[in-house]
């Protein structure tokens, strides 16, 4: 069943007319009762009694010109109100009596002379240094700082980080390098799979012989660690990737005269 279509009713104009002006009326309507209404006016009284000044004097006419004067009330000046009062005054005639003292001469006592130097010198006197009447210091322990280890007599290699706790399959025999100054420790960094095999080394610091450290370099790539086991005894092929530090400590040897001028390469 279908709905039936409903049509807008629409208003005819006579009806659009009567509530226009009905609108309007009450528009009208309101603001006829609530609007302001005018107040009439009332005649102001009229003041009949008169009041006149009479200067009988020139200071009464003189005073009485002054009025015109806005700040004559305002601010105290000579010529206002109170100025004969506070501000013309006759200065205090005040006369103070002299009076003198006959000198008087201080007597000296020829006597007390040096008395009161002497009393601060014996008040005051220094005492002297007394060195024999205390202790002797106790002497100062010499302690050689010795090495706890011996001087290494050959390169060596530590290994740090995640990888300490893996072992060489062949620890690497280092050399030793001639050099004027005693070498420092060229630190590379590794990254060990789980077979063993190393990847990436990066050199963190110079031990500052450029063959030195290129020789650590080849030495870091060229190592192999054991390959980590799972539970059995299994290898771990697809195991994690260890991180670490390999740490070359360079034994130096003494360079010949002819070594040491030799410009380097």
């Amino acid at each position: 069943m279908n709905a039936a279509t409903l049509d807008p009713i629409r208003w005819p104009r006579r009806r659009w007319v009567y509530a226009i002006a009905a609108v309007l009326g009450v528009q009208a309507a309101l603001v006829f009762a609530l609007g302001k209404r005018a107040q009439p006016t009332v005649d102001r009284p009229i003041f009949r009694t008169s009041v006149s000044l009479v200067a009988d004097s020139a200071d009464s006419r003189e005073w009485l010109s002054k009025l015109e004067d806005p700040a004559l009330l305002a601010l105290p000046t000579l010529d206002g109100f109170s100025g004969s009062g506070w501000m013309k005054f006759a200065p205090l005639d005040y006369q103070p009596a002299e009076w003198l003292e006959p000198p008087e001469w201080l007597s000296l006592d020829s006597s007390r002379l040096g008395v009161a130097y002497s009393q601060f010198v014996i008040s005051n006197a220094a005492r002297p240094e007394l060195v024999v009447d205390r202790p002797r210091p106790a002497p100062i322990d010499f302690e050689p700082n010795y090495p706890n280890e011996p001087v290494a007599q050959e390169s060596r290699l530590r290994i740090e980080g995640e990888l300490a706790r893996r072992r060489l399959s062949k620890p690497p025999a280092l050399k030793s390098w001639p050099h004027p100054d005693i070498l420092s420790n060229s630190v590379v960094e590794v990254v060990v799979d789980a077979d063993g095999f190393v990847f990436s080394p990066v050199l963190l610091r110079s031990s500052g012989s450029r063959e030195a450290d290129e020789y650590a370099m080849k030495v870091s790539a060229a190592a192999q660690f054991e390959p980590l086991r799972r539970v059995g005894g299994v290898v771990d092929v697809g195991g994690p990737m260890s991180l670490g530090k390999l740490t070359f400590e360079w034994h130096t040897l003494p360079m010949s005269a002819g070594e040491a001028l030799s410009p380097p390469p």
